[in-house]
């Protein structure tokens, strides 16, 4: 049993397993939080920052870029170098089990710069929280802002998000507003990349079902959320770290467990017979 395995590497198993591992090509741009707005001319005064993200659908996630912005070769703070960049996924919080991690190098050019990684299962209506490390002098990639305002104008349909996370272990945080006025670091430039997924048939639902009522020990906490990828349909019990789902290639169910070796356990219509399932 590999109790410190995370639920992000048991989801990188089915992938392997089912032979859809990400390649040398990511998945397309599957939501974005102020993706085509610009940064403002000002670089970084801290070396961390991040945000709780709550993703509007089912995704799996193989990817996050930004714009940074383009600052010249030094600034106020001295020489702009090249840097390796730490882009960080965190189930709910700061303080969230670990879901990917990358680095991409960036320097005073800045850009559209990011990184791929093993995808994560994303939920729509779960927070997730992005951060980034290493930033202290990098041109910004928070939306841009009329820096003259009495109050900060920020343009048509920017989106700002709680507020905006620094500090050791992200620690110190600062809400939207702040005496009534809008803090302009909650609004970071993200795009997410990866592949939507979808919720599974009646059928499969309530052979799911039926296996948590009867079967508690293995399949727990209940109430598991059904996916569906290039014809699998899974549900992963994060208490017992095993997956089940059906194959739509094959119509065979299988089974995952701690050891993610796949157990084909039979034809799909013997199941729904043996569960009462509408077939």
């Amino acid at each position: 049993m590999r109790s410190a395995v995370r639920s992000w590497v048991w989801v990188s198993f089915l992938l392997v397993a089912f032979g859809w591992a990400t390649s040398a090509s990511a998945g397309g741009e599957v939501d974005n939080v102020n993706g085509n707005l610009s940064p403002p001319f000002l670089v970084w005064g801290t070396d961390q920052a991040g945000w709780v993200y709550t993703p509007r659908g089912n995704f799996l996630l193989d990817g996050i870029y930004s714009t940074f912005r383009n600052v010249g070769a030094s600034s106020q703070n001295g020489p702009i170098l090249r840097r390796d960049v730490t882009l960080s996924v965190q189930e709910g919080d700061r303080n969230g089990a670990l879901l990917a991690r990358a680095q991409f190098s960036a320097d005073a050019s800045a850009g559209n710069l990011g990184a791929n990684f093993t995808p994560v299962l994303l939920l729509a209506g779960k927070p997730y929280f992005i951060s980034y490390a290493n930033l202290l002098n990098l041109g910004l990639n928070i939306v841009d802002w009329n820096i003259n305002a009495a109050s900060p104008q920020q343009p048509a349909g920017t989106v700002n998000l709680d507020g905006w996370y620094t500090g050791s272990n992200f620690a110190t945080f600062y809400p939207r507003f702040i005496n009534g006025a809008l803090q302009v670091f909650s609004a970071p430039i993200l795009r997410l990349q990866g592949t939507p997924v979808s919720f599974g048939s009646a059928a499969t639902e309530c052979l799911l079902n039926w296996a948590e009522r009867n079967y508690p020990g293995l399949f727990a906490p209940a109430g598991a959320v059904t996916s569906t990828f290039q014809n699998f349909t899974f549900r992963y019990y994060a208490g017992t770290r095993i997956y089940v789902g059906v194959s739509g290639s094959d119509g065979n169910v299988y089974y995952m467990g701690t050891d993610g070796v796949m157990h084909n356990v039979g034809p799909l219509p013997g199941w729904l017979q043996l569960a009462a399932c509408p077939g």
